[in-house]
């Protein structure tokens, strides 16, 4: 069979082999949660993605990235044995986000998100003595993958220099009252990217660019 000319997935640049961006985002709440109480922990930081817009093989053109799949993963720390629930919420947008969460999906672009409630419920008392039943936790297995691309394999481009990412935690003590306290140590959350660049004229550049830089 005879070799095509070019490999040629998306335009301009003959990029056919992805590659993979980590972003990690880490909190250390260290809170004491009485039985039935809540903590909560936000966090945001600014990104900036792996891309050199300079000596561009073309004039009047730039590279930008073409994401074709995100990536999750979290863990949760706890100092105790009692029973919990935390719902956590992932966010990766376009544009920033100066500490404020409420209305994420309406920041610039949100390229994914995910959310989820981890569980955790050990060995219960009953009676005079303890009675095992099996520790039950969500049974999500983690990494959660999303495909971002489209039939025909392109994906989502994103021209800005930064990308956002903002991850939501509430942590709940879910032991009967007088059960005892929990400490939420520490949250983690993994977002990987996998991207292609692309090359794209400098006005669809700049449509891009303003379009996902608004609401930041």
């Amino acid at each position: 069979m005879k070799r095509a000319k070019q490999d040629r997935l998306t335009g301009g640049t003959n990029d056919v082999n992805p590659q993979w961006m980590k972003i990690l985002s880490e909190g250390t709440p260290g809170i004491v949660v009485a039985p039935g109480g809540t903590a909560n922990n936000n966090r945001s930081q600014r990104v900036a993605v792996p891309i050199n817009r300079i000596n561009q093989a073309s004039p009047n053109t730039a590279t930008i990235l073409e994401i074709l799949k995100v990536r999750w993963s979290w863990a949760i720390g706890v100092t105790g044995t009692l029973p919990w629930l935390a719902g956590i919420a992932g966010y990766l947008q376009t544009s920033s986000n100066p500490g404020e969460f409420s209305g994420l999906a309406q920041k610039g672009t949100t390229i994914d998100w995910f959310a989820i409630e981890d569980a955790y419920s050990p060995y219960l008392a009953v009676g005079s003595g303890p009675y095992p039943t099996p520790q039950v936790t969500n049974g999500i297995v983690q990494p959660i993958t999303h495909d971002l691309t489209d039939g025909d394999g392109h994906g989502l481009l994103v021209a800005t220099d930064f990308v956002t990412l903002a991850v939501t935690v509430e942590f709940e003590n879910e032991a009967p009252a007088g059960g005892g306290n929990l400490t939420f140590d520490s949250i983690s959350a993994v977002c990987e990217i996998l991207y292609r660049y692309k090359t794209v004229t400098l006005t669809e550049f700049v449509g891009i660019v303003q379009s996902q830089e608004r609401g930041g």
